[in-house]
């Protein structure tokens, strides 16, 4: 690693760490809900649904909290 890389250091790759952790949590989490749906019904369409429905709320929040986020300052967003 070079001197500039945000991997040297430490407190960079625990976060790193912990949000790839985190993110391969959640998508196991949907994987198990879709094989639970699908064992449940036994449709494909059904779990296939199921599974699109897990990325409404990151498309609606993202799409329909972003202009708040562009009206207000940085830091009070943060807040």
């Amino acid at each position: 690693m070079r001197a500039g890389s945000p991997f040297s250091d430490s407190t960079f790759r625990a976060l790193f760490a912990a949000e790839v952790i985190s993110a391969a949590g959640d998508q196991l989490c949907k994987v198990t809900l879709m094989i639970a749906v699908f064992a449940q019904t036994g449709s494909a369409l059904q779990a296939g649904l199921m599974y699109a429905s897990t990325f409404l709320p990151t498309l609606v929040g993202g799409l329909g909290l972003a202009h708040l986020a562009d009206r207000y300052p940085r830091r009070r967003v943060l807040l």
